[in-house]
């Protein structure tokens, strides 16, 4: 299994997030300003980046990602837990 980045994906997180701004008043950070951050790039560094045991797409499906963000298993590995 090959990711693909894509403009699609891309622009679906850039609605995505303009929704959840407006519609339910949460505060979303940009993804420019995310993906610049020096803790999120060696997160994004650790998960994404070299060989990694993810969840595999279901058969007959793609994966599309967007360039520089984080995949959905990433917090599975690097096993981030809220705190009480």
């Amino acid at each position: 299994m090959i990711p693909q980045n894509s403009p699609e994906a891309t622009e679906m997180l850039a609605d995505l997030q303009k929704s959840c701004g407006l519609e339910h008043e949460l505060e979303v950070t940009a993804t420019g300003a995310m993906t610049s951050n020096e803790g999120y790039k060696a997160a994004y560094e650790k998960t994404m980046k070299g060989w990694q045991n993810k969840m595999p797409a279901s058969q007959g499906t793609n994966r599309f990602e967007v360039e520089n963000v984080a995949d959905y298993d990433s917090a599975r590995i690097l096993d981030v837990r809220r705190s009480r």
